[in-house]
């Protein structure tokens, strides 16, 4: 998502009544969140990321599927956005995973030889390094891409963010 400037923001919340504790985030939402669903935590004092919700009780409190460091400062405001994150993308970032570690180590490299050892890294033809996972998955992910990360762009209706469909 980072690398793409695009979080599939769907909402947001801002407050300083959540409390971080090591298996998610308490507090009293106002958004409706549900399991499965990803939220990017910002503003927070160790935990920032993105994590997914693998239980929602009552609405006061998001489960995540992390262990996190519990953080209860009052006063303190912590940021939570509701993301919309297509399939499509997670299968995307599941190949990305098998990629990286498939070529763990190989990473840059164009060419390799065993007999009297040679190795030689490349440049693909936009001039950044060969054999990475940016450029094997570049064009998958360009239809996921921004030019600006949108997050504190309000939009219509107070939904926040861009999505991959243009704006909403």
């Amino acid at each position: 998502m980072n690398y793409c400037k695009n979080h599939f923001v769907r909402s947001k919340e801002r407050k300083s009544t959540f409390a971080i504790v090591n298996d998610g985030i308490e507090g009293v939402f106002s958004e409706k969140y549900i399991v499965g669903q990803y939220i990017w935590i910002r503003e927070s004092i160790v935990n920032d990321g993105v994590y997914k919700i693998t239980n929602v009780d009552l609405n006061s409190k998001l489960t995540l599927d992390a262990t996190l460091t519990s953080e209860d400062v009052e006063s303190e405001f912590i940021t939570v956005y509701g993301l919309a994150v297509p399939n499509a993308f997670l299968d995307i970032v599941t190949d990305i995973e098998s990629w990286k570690t498939a070529n763990a180590g190989k990473e840059g490299v164009a060419s390799e030889s065993i007999d009297d050892y040679s190795i030689s890294f490349g440049t693909g033809s936009n001039g950044a390094m060969a054999n990475t996972w940016q450029v094997a998955f570049e064009s998958r992910l360009t239809a996921y891409k921004q030019v600006f990360e949108t997050v504190e762009m309000p939009l219509k209706n107070g939904v926040y963010g861009y999505g991959n469909f243009g704006l909403l």
